[in-house]
């Protein structure tokens, strides 16, 4: 089970303080989860897949029990 808590982009401001926010009713779905091994660095690698994810890869964070 895949569970999204909080979804938030940065907000653009103006000089005046004026603060623009993007709310979308769009969640992503996950449509697989994959593991891979990388047996020349001994690193575990978590793939997920799926639709209606924002942003790329460099910028976005996934965490697990705590750890990015």
């Amino acid at each position: 089970m895949v569970v999204f808590l909080k979804v938030s982009e940065e907000a653009t401001c103006d000089t005046a303080n004026v603060c623009n926010y993007v709310y979308t009713d769009t969640l992503p779905e996950v449509t697989a989860i994959s593991t891979i091994f990388d047996s020349s660095s001994l690193e575990w690698t978590i793939k997920v897949e799926g639709t209606g994810f924002t942003g790329t890869s460099s910028d976005v964070i996934l965490e697990v029990a705590g750890v990015e």
